[in-house]
């Protein structure tokens, strides 16, 4: 199954990290996700093969950036206080 039927199916496409601090980011997160697949494939539906040449690659091409950029910042954070807390876990 493609990324865009996992969308078309409401099949969630989960950050595996989990911080509750930052349940409604991770929501955020996932949606970007999911709407630049979705758009993708809308996209490929409309364009076929001349979806290369066409402006809406740029769009979908900053949308996946976004997508990205976002995700590995969340990750990232999350992993950082989860090391922090387990430092502070020992000190108890």
């Amino acid at each position: 199954m493609t990324p865009y039927q996992d969308v078309l199916n409401n099949k969630p496409l989960s950050i595996e990290e989990k911080c509750e601090t930052f349940d409604d980011e991770i929501i955020l997160v996932e949606n970007i996700k999911k709407y630049f697949f979705y758009f993708l494939g809308k996209a490929f539906e409309k364009y076929g093969q001349k979806l290369k040449k066409s402006a809406s690659i740029t769009s979908l091409s900053d949308l996946a950036i976004e997508a990205y950029l976002s995700e590995s910042t969340l990750k990232r954070t999350i992993k950082n206080i989860n090391r922090v807390q387990s430092r502070i876990n020992l000190t108890k």
